[in-house]
């Protein structure tokens, strides 16, 4: 089960499958922290093309605390957007720990933090490598 700390640690690539054949692949960043932007916003985009590394459309803010993704007028989905259901719906079982019954969340085997191919076992199953976890905590 993927973790709150995975999808907040700054590139997490995550996919929702229904186990039925369709799935979507998601990704979430967090913005920079500078002077003008004190705190960080984290961006949720779908996978919309064939270039898996490139081909993300924005859907709009997560916000941290509740997992609930608020469209903003650069949005490319709507309100009734498949997409933004899926990604709703992972959100929900990750903030409160609890594996869906039907369907699955999987990480890319990429680091959440860095976006490094993850290796060790621990990392695997965390989403986070043993680097990037100690300054994620």
């Amino acid at each position: 089960m993927l973790s709150k700390q995975f999808i907040l640690a700054g590139k997490a690539v995550f996919t929702v499958s229904n186990g039925k054949g369709r799935h979507f692949t998601f990704l979430v960043q967090k913005s920079k922290v500078t002077v003008d932007r004190p705190k960080p916003y984290w961006f949720v985009k779908v996978l919309n093309g064939a270039d898996n590394q490139h081909s993300y459309a924005y859907m709009g803010l997560l916000n941290k605390n509740t997992g609930s993704v608020t469209l903003t007028p650069k949005s490319k989905v709507g309100e009734d957007a498949l997409s933004l259901k899926v990604v709703e719906w992972a959100f929900r079982h990750i903030w409160r720990e609890r594996e869906p019954a039907e369907g699955e969340i999987l990480h890319s085997n990429k680091c959440g933090r860095c976006g490094r191919s993850l290796t060790t076992p621990e990392s695997i199953k965390s989403g986070i490598g043993p680097e990037c976890s100690k300054k994620v905590g």
